[in-house]
């Protein structure tokens, strides 16, 4: 079973003074043995996206490129 949880929310601004708010998403794979333990097969595999589902590439630690806008924005600190 494949869950996915926000870790972390960062607020970001535009070059335009747009404010984003970008979505630190983690990957969870849990798997039942054959005893019934739940185990966590994860990698620790993160993505990152907007509220409304637009993906997101981390450029460095405080920036950020929203694909769909192909405009890059940075964490408000």
């Amino acid at each position: 079973m494949r869950r996915d949880q926000i870790v972390a929310r960062h607020k970001t601004r535009a070059e335009d003074g747009t404010v984003y708010v970008v979505l630190e998403i983690e990957a969870h794979d849990f798997r039942r043995t054959v005893n019934g333990e739940l185990i966590d097969l994860s990698d620790g595999e993160k993505k990152f996206q907007l509220d409304d589902g637009s993906y997101v590439h981390p450029v460095d630690a405080n920036t950020f490129l929203i694909f769909n806008m192909s405009q890059k924005v940075r964490k408000i600190e």
